[in-house]
């Protein structure tokens, strides 16, 4: 079959040509983006009780909806959180590939069941069941230079004119405003006046609704119709109100002299927004932000290109002054990182033919590996449509260190024949038909296992399950390809290239003759080696064992980790004022960070955003974020201007504003797999021992942690000491008085909450109608004086004197964390301290501090990294037991994979010594360096093994077999195993955006290949024969 190809070489190409264009079709519609599909599939449950507290939401909202939710399918864990602003938000997270289609159709399915036990309140605004995007992709804040446009125009014109367009572009998931809100019409009463025409909130929402409403008045002449009707008209009702005139004039009251009172007799009506919440501001600029966030599966180059071109378009019909800014660009870090790979894989690329020339001293036959090494990469984008991959960074990781494995299939093929041409005086025709008979097992072999390697975790789900998925799939599809190529391309383009090597001359032959000479005394060198290991078994076995004892040691000693932290361009602030302060005063340290902020070298332009906290995700007067935008990397090549380095920097300089806890935090490693970088932990109340109880446990665990050495930035936003007033109703009298109770707290809602009645049109689009107190009413407690309900006598009674108000402390914000009341933390590890070190204080500081009945758990990127932990030695050694049964089946023996695999130890003690040697952490790249190890390695002992099997059995002395196949494939083993390595290098040492990956990947197998080609090749040899003895021992017994 093989001989077909060699002598049909017009198939051999037509079958890469074909490869190539497969992969080139495919490279036209692959999307882009940072890490494959990874973040577990959100769904979100939002409600909202105006006017109501954070406990309350809690018991009325959050527990019902929690109790039907919880179990849905494939559902991970569920968080939920209500604020003082009655707002309840319930995050349901899923396993990673779930469709998130269905899990919002299940979630909002499991939420209907609670509906008919939710307030009142809470049902006429809706409890909204929708898929979250959690990432970003990007940020443009809307300016204006004049200032008749106002923050409450600015966030209407984004609304009505921008957002819309945005969500119409294919590859976005959504499109919304941060930082503003929608169009309201806003009543802000009087109550002074109120109560002197008695008029109650009742009757102001009474009106409303009576004199606002959308009227069906059907039609004149309608079918069916009278005999003789000859003309119909359809009647149009004036339906319901628009501008602020028309709200002024709703009629209220009506005294008994006849006069009226109207809307603006004891109210202000304007058109303002539906929630003040939050101001947004773009480097000190009013500013409301438009966040664009991907659809999973789309190319965010692409969608972010179109987002550009849908703004730059909308821009030419912006009123004069109107600008719109990129604040946020998360797709510049995976451009650049792609980039950088890119760039990592030319340099590869030329650095491994570089070695390759060398080694083989002929242009013609570089050329064969040349061109077959591109077609096994190009091909394996054919793969990656097949599986459903994106270009991203594990998928071009792979396509980088494939450069050196697929190599060498191709010099295995073509360094043997040209062997056969210049030892045996052989034709290009004969080598290689003989060469192709005697190493087609081999090559076979080699793939076999090299992809044997990675089939155990294209089975794994979960976050690590993907991208080790990605990774070895990519590697194993580039792997076949290369070895279909080396049994058809490679052999047809050595009969047609090869020659015998003429002789050289100049200072090119002197360079060949002196690398001939100095590696013919490596050789000799070796092969003592290996002769003395061979007459002194104890040897190579103890050596083996030192060696295993280090690889332990170092195994036991480096620091764990999930992700490298990465320079993403961009980083976090994250502001906590002192309890009971107002927006204004959060504003002013906000103000003061900024000031901050622009004399920060590095700094391009910071989104400052007061009354949001982005490590609690609420919304509150004592919290507030910054996203801090920096230059692009080529303008930050100094260690100075390193994310980390500017952080620290920022740092403490934020240490110096007195007025309020300020930190910053870089981006997390994969967006929306948590806030921020660091762990997410969780401190459940599982007793149920109440709010004062898990207040003190949180306090007691959050002053031990902060005395970790091993820990920093302990923040959690869980808080008790929110002044608040206790109110208390007295029943008695009401009842008394004739003052129904749902009239009290109705008043109360409306006038120091909020009260939606119904709804206006307006530009296309339906608002709210809000009635509130006016603020200079709502400023004090002693406000609640102006307030009257009326009795069903009709007396108008002043509220103060039904209730009882107590200056209390309690919560500004309640969490629960599958369905335990919970302390949300957040914590960095130290500096010089790895997460993986971070968790193990974590849980040391968890034993010492919580009590009986509390419990924790992790969410988030932390979640991830511990399952990874768990499921990393078993997919190891699943990775190892598959290969051996692979060989041992290949073999028809027990003993002989054995020698090949005990190499191992070699290549471990190399990836983590070098790991450890330049600070880095065991995370998930440094162990899926290990697995391709595990391949690699193996294929270098195969080389050996296969030639040394081969040998014996055809007759020739046991260690004269095993001499013969060092000393042969001595060589080949090195150029492929060193063309491999020098392909790493750029990974190693790698500048830019993502080199924290490139470096761990690297690294990693940079170390292990090299300890695993040095040492390996010395001990092989060896522990074959002892293994082919106790095989045939075995043999001979039966």
């Amino acid at each position: 079959m093989l001989q077909q190809f060699i002598q049909r070489p017009v198939l051999s190409f037509v079958i890469a040509i074909l490869i190539t264009l497969l992969g080139i079709l495919s490279l036209m519609v692959l999307p882009i983006s940072q890490y494959p599909d990874v973040v577990p599939p959100t769904v979100q449950v939002t409600a909202v009780y105006p006017g109501a507290s954070a406990e309350v939401v809690q018991k009325t909202v959050a527990v019902p909806l929690e109790e039907q939710i919880n179990g849905v399918d494939n559902m991970m864990y569920m968080t939920s959180q209500c604020a003082n602003d009655g707002s309840c938000v319930i995050t349901v997270y899923f396993e990673v590939g779930t469709d998130p289609d269905m899990a919002t159709v299940n979630t909002q399915n499991r939420a209907q069941r609670a509906f008919n036990v939710l307030p009142a309140e809470v049902k006429q605004g809706g409890v909204i069941t929708m898929k979250r995007n959690p990432s970003i992709l990007m940020l443009y804040p809307l300016t204006s230079t004049d200032t008749a446009y106002n923050f409450e125009f600015l966030s209407n014109y984004a609304e009505i004119n921008i957002i819309n367009v945005l969500k119409r572009i294919n590859g976005v998931g959504d499109a919304s405003l941060l930082g503003g809100d929608n169009y309201s019409m806003r009543i802000w009463l009087n109550p002074e006046r109120m109560a002197g025409f008695s008029i109650t909130t009742d009757d102001v929402s009474n009106a409303i609704r009576d004199q606002n409403l959308e009227a069906a008045a059907g039609a004149i002449g309608k079918n069916p119709a009278a005999p003789g009707q000859e003309l119909s008209y359809i009647i149009r009702a004036e339906g319901r109100l628009k501008t602020v005139d028309e709200f002024s004039n709703i009629i209220i009251k009506t005294k008994s002299d006849g006069s009226i009172v109207r809307m603006d007799d004891i109210a202000r009506v304007e058109l303002g927004l539906m929630t003040y919440d939050v101001r947004t501001r773009y480097n000190q600029k009013p500013a409301p932000f438009i966040a664009v966030y991907q659809a999973p599966g789309s190319n965010a180059t692409k969608v972010r290109a179109d987002c550009n071109a849908a703004l730059e378009k909308l821009a030419s019909h912006f009123p004069p002054g109107l600008e719109y800014e990129v604040g946020l660009d998360t797709v510049e870090f995976v451009d650049a990182s792609i980039e950088e790979v890119l760039k990592t894989l030319t340099e590869a690329f030329i650095l491994v033919f570089i070695v390759v020339f060398v080694f083989l001293q002929d242009w013609r036959a570089t050329l064969i590996p040349a061109v077959t090494v591109p077609v096994s990469l190009i091909g394996a984008l054919a793969a990656f449509s097949l599986f459903g991959f994106s270009i991203n960074m594990l998928t071009l990781f792979a396509l980088v260190l494939a450069i050196g494995i697929v190599v060498d299939d191709a010099i295995v093929v073509l360094e043997a024949v040209q062997e056969k041409i210049d030892e045996k005086g052989m034709s290009p025709l004969e080598a290689t038909k003989e060469t192709m008979h005697e190493i087609a097992p081999a090559i076979f072999t080699i793939t076999l296992v090299l992809s044997a390697v990675f089939v155990p975790v294209s089975f794994l789900g979960g976050t690590t399950g993907q991208m080790y998925k990605q990774f070895a799939l990519t590697l194993t599809s580039s792997i076949i390809i290369s070895g279909l190529l080396a049994l058809t391309l490679s052999p047809a383009m050595c009969v047609l290239l090869l020659k015998p090597k003429p002789e050289r001359k100049g200072l090119i032959g002197k360079f060949f003759n002196g690398f001939d000479k100095g590696f013919g005394a490596t050789t000799r060198k070796y092969m003592a080696i290996v002769d003395n290991f061979l007459r002194h078994v104890s040897r190579p076995i103890i050596f083996l064992g030192i060696v295993t004892i280090m690889m332990v040691f170092v195994m036991k000693y480096l620091p764990t980790g999930f992700l490298p932290e990465e320079d993403q361009g961009y980083f976090f602030i994250n502001v906590m004022t002192p309890k009971g302060v107002s927006l204004e005063k959060t504003n002013h340290v906000m103000k003061k960070i900024e000031d901050i902020l622009t004399d920060v070298p590095g700094v391009q332009s910071y989104s400052a955003v007061p009354g949001y906290s982005i490590l609690d995700g609420i919304v509150n007067n004592t919290s507030g974020a910054v996203f801090v935008k920096l230059f692009p990397w080529k303008d930050r090549k100094k260690k100075s201007l390193h994310v980390e380095s500017i952080i620290a920097n920022v740092q403490v300089k934020l240490n110096g504003i007195q007025d309020g806890i300020c930190m910053a935090f870089n981006a997390p490693a994969i967006s929306g797999l948590g806030t921020t970088g660091g762990l997410e932990f969780q401190l459940e109340d599982q007793a149920g021992s109440g709010l004062d109880k898990l207040s003190e446990v949180t306090t007691a665990f959050a002053i031990t942690a902060s005395q970790n050495k091993k820990l920093s930035n302990v923040y959690t936003g869980f808080r008790l000491d929110i002044p608040q007033y206790f109110l208390t109703v007295n029943k008695e009298k009401a009842k008394t008085m004739g003052v129904p109770i749902s009239e009290i707290y109705g008043a109360l809602q409306a006038q120091f909450g909020s009260l939606y009645v119904n709804d206006f049109n307006e530009f296309g689009k339906s608002y709210r109608v809000i009635i509130q107190a006016d603020a200079i009413y709502r400023s004090n407690p002693e406000d609640i004086n102006y307030i009257y309900v009326r009795s069903t006598r009709g007396d108008m009674i002043p509220l103060a004197t039904l209730i009882h108000m107590e200056l209390i402390e309690g919560p500004d914000v309640v969490r629960r964390f599958n369905l335990y009341s919970s302390a949300s933390f957040t914590i960095a590890p130290a500096q010089g301290y790895s997460s993986g070190q971070a968790i193990t204080a974590v849980a040391k500081v968890a034993k010492e501090t919580l009590p009986f009945g509390f419990g924790y758990e992790y969410s988030g990127l932390t979640r991830q990294e511990l399952i990874a932990g768990n499921e990393a030695p078993f997919v190891f050694a699943l990775c190892f037991v598959f290969v051996y049964l692979l060989l041992a089946a290949k073999y028809e023996s027990w003993f002989l994979p054995l020698p090949i695999l005990m190499a191992l130890p070699f290549g471990i003690l190399g990836a983590f010594g070098l790991q450890w040697i330049r600070g880095l952490q065991n995370n998930l790249y440094a162990q899926i360096g290990l697995i391709m190890l595990i391949g690699l390695v193996a294929k270098n002992a195969i080389l050996i093994v296969e030639f040394a099997r081969q040998k014996h059995q055809e007759g020739m002395d046991l260690i004269k077999a095993s001499e013969a196949a060092a000393k042969l494939r001595f060589r080949p083993i090195l150029m492929t195993s060193f063309a491999f390595i020098l392909g790493v290098v750029p990974l190693v040492i790698a500048g830019g955006a993502g080199a924290a990956s490139r470096h761990a990947l690297g690294t990693s197998v940079f170390g292990g290949m090299l300890m695993a080609t040095i040492c390996g090749v010395l001990v092989i040899p060896t522990l074959y024969v002892l293994f082919q003895r106790l095989e045939d021992k075995v043999k001979g017994k039966k």
